[in-house]
């Protein structure tokens, strides 16, 4: 009798052959729009003719929504705690912003460098206090002015960017406290304005 041949093995599945293949859009399906969206916290400080850079700190928090590719519009408030040495007295300015922005394509990228620009119309309350010598000695006064900043946005993740931010700051006019035989203490109209900060999209 001839030989009974037997069947060899079933051939192997390749384990691959059983993943399903990811899901990709669908035919005409545009893919999801960015966030338009974002939150910016900073960290903020001031130069000019009379303070120093440590003279000046202050935060600001800003809401962004974008309008059309690499522009957005941007309102914010702040606070800053000014210490004025050359005159024994310290300030405090208060403002709201509300502006225009614009971002480069890289600017949001991760671990890309993109360069951007802002322009603001400012509000701000401004008061000045001195409690030496005495009874305590105040001013204050309301005040609308502007600003113009250019930025450097390094991307951290794909929703994150770090932002460095530097320009000019001017308010139409100023808060000034007149005490006699003392020097005069006044907040100065135009300022140089360094930020850091993050910017966070959703």
């Amino acid at each position: 009798m001839p030989p009974t041949s037997h069947p060899g093995p079933p051939p192997s599945r390749s384990i691959d052959a059983e993943v399903p293949a990811p899901i990709g859009p669908l035919a005409g399906e545009s893919p999801p729009a960015p966030p338009h969206w974002a939150i910016e916290a900073s960290v903020i400080t001031a130069v000019d003719r009379q303070e120093d850079l440590d003279d000046t700190i202050g935060g600001m928090i800003a809401l962004r929504r974008t309008l059309w590719p690499h522009w957005a519009a941007r309102a914010g408030l702040g606070l800053r705690v000014i210490d004025l040495d050359s005159a024994d007295a310290d300030a405090r300015s208060t403002l709201a912003e509300l502006g225009l922005v614009w971002s480069s394509d890289d600017f949001g990228r991760p671990g890309g460098v993109g360069a951007g620009a802002r322009i603001d119309l400012l509000g701000a309350h401004e008061a000045i206090r001195r409690s030496g010598g005495g009874d305590p000695r105040f001013a204050e006064l309301w005040t609308l002015g502007g600003d113009v900043l250019g930025q450097v946005g390094l991307g951290l993740s794909a929703g994150t960017t770090l932002l460095l931010s530097a320009g000019v700051e001017g308010v139409l006019s100023t808060a000034r406290l007149v005490t006699p035989e003392q020097p005069t203490a006044e907040l100065p109209s135009t300022r140089l304005i360094l930020e850091l900060g993050v910017l966070s999209r959703f």
